[in-house]
């Protein structure tokens, strides 16, 4: 395997992955095999990992009947499925993981229960049918030997999800059995993963607007307005940081970073960097789909906190 393949895991990972080397280990029985994973979700950057064999294992896998590659490129799916690998962590770029890979981690999994199948499904639609589809609306097959493989199951399974999902509207099936594509229902759903919860609750809505010299806020069109201070300017940073915590892990890098520039447009706002600095941070939230979708509705109210002068208390106009 020496050209760059992307694959989707069943947790929703999608990523780039490259064999940059296979060698014994200096010094030792073992085999390394490095591989070199980039990611294709949120742009976290590129990881790299070195599985390592005992020589008797890297035999006894060379003459299975399972290909070999397929093999550990799914050792490095089931290990991004149960944390042992992750985008979400900080390395030297020149560093890699080295992770022992036993017998027994060669064996076939346990079948993924069809729940498990139809989410494999749906990921690899949206990330290889449509986000990185080179051929607009073709399709991409679900039950490729090395998939099957990863899901320990067979054609038969896969195709009766995909039948699942057709009658679903989330998938369109190919007229090559076990192919398909997203629909723009399945690709909403990703794009915009709050809107059925949007749907179904009743929206709360708060209208940030400023305007004039001495900058006013109207609360949902009440005409309760009071000036911009520095404690309503507070507020209104405050509440997107929640929302950022409320959406994102806590050890995730990205809510780390997302955090950090929010601090630094706030200490921008009523300066001369102000809309400068507002113009990083949205160019940067325009770049994280994840981000995207839930600070999207803030950002008219921080460019307008970005270009308006306050006052240091919420005195009168």
């Amino acid at each position: 395997m020496s050209e760059k393949l992307k694959f989707v895991t069943k947790k929703g990972e999608c990523f780039e992955l490259e064999l940059k080397s296979s060698a014994p280990a200096l010094g030792t029985d073992r085999r390394a095999h490095v591989f070199e994973i980039t990611d294709l979700v949120n742009k976290r950057g590129t990881c790299r990992v070195a599985l390592s064999l005992s020589c008797e294992d890297q035999v006894d896998l060379e003459t299975s009947q399972r290909v070999p590659d397929a093999v550990l490129v799914n050792f490095i799916r089931r290990a991004f499925d149960n944390g042992d690998l992750s985008f979400n962590t900080t390395a030297a770029p020149s560093a890699f993981k080295e992770m022992i890979v036993r017998a027994t981690d060669l064996d076939k999994q346990g079948p993924c229960a069809d729940p498990e199948i139809r989410d494999f499904i749906c990921h690899k639609a949206y990330w290889l049918a449509y986000t990185y589809n080179r051929g607009e609306g073709w399709p991409v097959p679900f039950d490729e030997e090395i998939d099957l493989d990863y899901l320990a199951v067979d054609q038969a399974a896969v195709r009766r999800n995909i039948r699942m999902l057709d009658e679903k509207g989330l998938i369109v099936k190919s007229i090559i059995p076990g192919e398909g594509r997203p629909t723009a229902t399945l690709v909403d759903k990703y794009l915009y993963p709050n809107q059925d919860e949007h749907r179904s609750s009743p929206v709360i809505q708060n209208t940030f607007n400023l305007q004039g010299p001495h900058s006013r806020v109207n609360l949902n069109s009440t005409d309760n307005s009071t000036n911009i201070s520095s404690t309503m300017r507070a507020e209104i940073f405050s509440h997107v940081r929640d929302e950022v915590s409320s959406n994102l892990p806590a050890n995730d890098l990205l809510r780390t970073d997302v955090l950090s520039r929010l601090e630094q447009l706030e200490r921008a706002v009523g300066t001369p960097n102000g809309l400068g600095t507002y113009a990083q941070f949205a160019g940067f939230v325009a770049d994280h789909l994840t981000i995207l979708n839930f600070l999207l509705p803030y950002l008219p109210i921080l460019a307008q906190l970005a270009s308006a002068p306050f006052t240091s208390s919420a005195g009168s106009p």
